[in-house]
């Protein structure tokens, strides 16, 4: 699944931004030969999504170069199209010089913001996410990571053994647990691109619209330990509120 493919001369062709008339004319293989995926040059042919979302996916379904592509791919489709959709202007794998380099797999423009949305597939140590969110930082431009669940979980593992010690000393509080992201670390989880499903610690669940929504509008927040959306985890909005709280 991918947000674009190469045409015959080589040049990338964005799926969200062919009008829904010439695109529906690509489907059921009207096109085969014509697009190749930009991960592996295996054929691309022209799908839709049961939400809508137009995509380029390959022929057989399988990527020649490795399981993590699609995910990444499907990741950044995902979110590109529902930053524009918002009406932020998205770019995919933008890259800056400077003393500092960096490469963002997003990079979302609104007014004067820019913000980096990384979509990690793959392990990555902790100090090289706080080594690249400080870089980030340093550029002017906002980070947020998006990890498939077992990354985010394990990131989570790590994160809050940071806490764990610098801030409560090694030994678990009262409550027997605690959040385990760090507030300058933004981070979710999404498990399956096809659910367009924004997950995280302490039953954080929203749709990815609403993710999307919350980061542009800078309501995308720690709280105690917890990437929430607002300031309030007892709200139906912030994603982790149950009826009977």
């Amino acid at each position: 699944m991918g947000v674009s493919a190469l045409n015959q001369l080589g040049e990338p062709v964005i799926a969200g931004n062919v009008p829904t008339p010439i695109w529906e004319s690509w489907k059921g293989g009207a096109v085969d030969g014509r697009f190749r995926m930009p991960c592996c040059g295996a054929i691309a042919v022209a799908k839709t999504s049961p939400n809508g979302l137009q995509f380029f996916a390959h022929i057989s379904n399988e990527c020649a170069t490795a399981p993590e592509t699609i995910w990444h791919l499907g990741a950044k489709a995902l979110v590109i199209d529902g930053m524009r959709r918002l009406g932020a202007r998205c770019d995919e794998e933008v890259f800056e010089r400077g003393t500092r380099p960096w490469k963002a797999d997003v990079l979302v423009r609104l007014a004067d913001r820019r913000i980096a949305i990384e979509i990690q597939r793959s392990y990555q140590h902790l100090r090289e996410f706080e080594r690249r969110q400080e870089r980030y930082k340093e550029a002017g431009v906002e980070c947020v990571w998006l990890l498939p669940r077992e990354g985010y979980f394990r990131l989570a593992k790590a994160t809050g053994r940071v806490r764990l010690m610098e801030e409560f000393g090694g030994k678990f509080p009262p409550s027997g647990s605690i959040g385990p992201c760090l507030s300058h670390l933004p981070v979710a989880s999404l498990h399956d691109p096809q659910i367009s499903e924004i997950g995280g610690a302490g039953l954080f669940r929203v749709t990815l619209d609403a993710w999307c929504r919350a980061i542009l509008e800078r309501q995308f927040l720690w709280w105690d330990g917890l990437w929430i959306i607002g300031e309030d985890p007892a709200l139906p909005t912030s994603g982790i509120y149950w009826p009977g709280r």
